[in-house]
């Protein structure tokens, strides 16, 4: 229906993928996730004639055998790959950016001080915020100063 709507084929964005068959894992239901997430893969990801592309974020380790056997064209792309490690998370400038937009620059030292982010030494920008952090920081000030008018 969106590329029938827009015209082009969207994407599918599936973050923290893993975070599902870890609980699995842990809570007892293991293959029953394992299943579903074969099926969502297969069904959102392979047969969908009507995607671009899709992007799975998380922690675990992407094995091209159990539920991603089925994908094709898989491309694997970590921190650690130099030549993506500046796409993960937002940089300073970026974050300032965004609290500058809700109107709450003066907050960036406090946003930061919620969460250090990560270092990537092969990459030029070195600092990095993890961006569901900086946007739960930004729309938490955002709020608060909406609250107090």
């Amino acid at each position: 229906m969106l590329e029938e709507h827009y015209g082009i084929p969207p994407i599918i964005i599936i973050d923290e993928y893993d975070t599902p068959i870890q609980q699995g894992h842990m809570r007892g239901f293991y293959d029953k996730v394992i299943l579903f997430m074969r099926n969502l893969f297969s069904g959102g990801l392979k047969d969908n004639r009507h995607l671009s592309y899709g992007f799975l974020t998380g922690i675990l380790c992407v094995a091209k055998e159990s539920i991603f056997s089925g994908l094709n064209n898989l491309k694997v792309n970590s921190i650690l790959d130099n030549q993506y490690s500046e796409y993960f998370g937002f940089t300073p400038e970026e974050v300032k950016a965004i609290a500058r937009y809700y109107h709450a620059k003066e907050k960036y030292a406090e946003i930061c001080a919620w969460y250090d982010g990560f270092r990537f030494y092969d990459c030029e920008i070195s600092v990095f915020i993890e961006p569901y952090t900086a946007l739960q920081s930004d729309a938490h000030v955002y709020l608060s100063s909406q609250n107090g008018k």
